[in-house]
């Protein structure tokens, strides 16, 4: 996940004759990586029922710069860190008849301390921490084969978000505050629906349609690093069949983003409004033994 903004942004009158580069002040670059390593295991309990759990290893980079006015004259300050921990996930699969199931997954909570340096173009300034809770999940989705040609799927995914209430970087030596910013943020929902058409032994087509709910309480708490709002998805997709067991897929979707408020006050006022949209092109290579 990435937002870079040109700098100056956002220049705002602060006080008669006093501008400052407001959006600079907020953010200028928001950048996590995660790499994910997740061994699962799958247990088929009986001709209706299957079980899976698993084991997530996973590794956070993060970069944040903003720009602070009062640092030497102004110096834009980046906050570079990164972290390893442990999760788990867990699944059930259950088969309702001859052409339906039932699935349920869950996923753990993902606790960081980030630990990293604060530094400005001249100079280091301490060694920080920062406290990252991603959130759990759980996910329920239904799929059912009408005939030879059509299937449908259904899926429904909540998002514990509240979690992330708050992003504290901690002078590592003494504990002090360096930087805060407030989430806040809310448990959010995805409901999807889609459809797949067998052309025949080696093609399918997909559809599907989504609304994702931003976990973004009011304008007010909105930040430019993660500018989000409600989404709906819009999805097409391919499958094409090798041979036995081997498949490719290429999946596009378009999400129309609802336009984003922004009201925030503090450390300095940047009000304004994001307008925001995505395009994901996916390519998948599926080999089964």
């Amino acid at each position: 996940l990435k937002t870079e903004y040109d700098h100056p942004w956002g220049l705002t009158q602060v006080a008669p004759g006093v501008v400052v580069p407001a959006g600079s002040v907020h953010a200028i670059l928001s950048d996590m990586k995660t790499v994910n390593i997740n061994p699962g295991l799958g247990w088929r309990l009986n001709d209706r029922v299957s079980l899976g759990a698993g084991i997530s290893f996973q590794y956070v980079e993060a970069e944040l710069s903003k720009f602070n006015p009062t640092l030497l004259g102004g110096q834009i300050v980046t906050m570079k860190g990164d972290d390893t921990t442990w999760g788990y996930n867990l699944g059930v699969m259950i088969k309702l008849d001859e052409a339906s199931r039932l699935g349920l997954a869950y996923r753990s909570k993902m606790d960081y301390t980030v630990e990293g340096t604060l530094s400005a173009p001249v100079a280091k300034l301490a060694d920080v921490t920062a406290d990252v809770t991603l959130p759990d999940s759980l996910s329920m989705a239904y799929f059912r084969q009408l005939n030879d040609r059509w299937s449908i799927k259904a899926d429904a995914t909540w998002t514990g978000w509240s979690s992330f209430d708050e992003l504290a970087v901690v002078n590592a030596l003494n504990g002090a505050a360096m930087d805060v910013t407030e989430y806040d943020w809310k448990d959010s929902w995805r409901v999807g629906l889609g459809a797949d058409y067998r052309v025949d032994d080696q093609w399918t087509v997909r559809l599907g349609v989504a609304r994702d709910e931003t976990p973004v309480r009011s304008a007010a708490l909105l930040t430019p690093g993660i500018p989000d709002a409600d989404r709906t998805w819009l999805a097409v997709g391919v499958q094409y069949r090798l041979g036995k067991g081997t498949a490719v897929d290429v999946g596009y979707a378009h999400l129309l983003v609802d336009d984003a408020p922004i009201a925030r006050m503090t450390p300095v006022p940047l009000v304004g409004r994001f307008e925001n949209g995505v395009d994901i092109l996916s390519v998948q290579y599926t080999h089964t033994f």
